[in-house]
């Protein structure tokens, strides 16, 4: 993924470009390969204040495998592969809100960015009484 001259953002595979702003692709979609969120993903990691101008994203192969730079046991906040399957545990006496819901299967798994399940824990934490009375030590 890289910032343009022109303040736009693309992303850039080995047969093809995405916009991430209009979605217009030329040649091969290089975010096909990794769902439907990849490149609402891409975007919003692009936009956070201390993204890069280059952005270099690896893949993972069929034994789960990342293709890094330097050995590493695992990765966190790629797109793609097993990450895009967390889960989120929480007490059946605070159920999560429609909105974190999806309609895409019969299960009404939990499909939210890490933004909405944040702010699913404000709302838990308003629901009883305990936002703000936190203090650091």
């Amino acid at each position: 993924m890289v910032a343009t001259s022109d303040g736009g953002t693309v992303v850039v595979g080995p047969d093809g470009v995405r916009s991430l702003g209009s979605g217009e692709v030329e040649g091969q979609d290089p975010l096909a390969a990794f769902g439907h969120r990849a490149a609402g993903d891409m975007a919003h990691l692009s936009n956070n204040k201390h993204c890069g101008d280059l952005v270099l994203l690896s893949t993972v192969n069929e034994l789960g495998m990342i293709h890094a730079f330097e050995g590493q046991v695992g990765s966190h906040g790629g797109i793609g592969a097993g990450q895009n399957f967390g889960i989120l545990m929480h007490p059946t006496t605070l159920p999560a809100d429609g909105d974190l819901l999806t309609d895409d299967d019969e299960m009404g798994h939990v499909f939210a960015s890490p933004v909405d399940i944040h702010r699913q824990f404000l709302r838990w934490r308003r629901k009883q009484g305990t936002l703000g009375t936190y203090k650091q030590q």
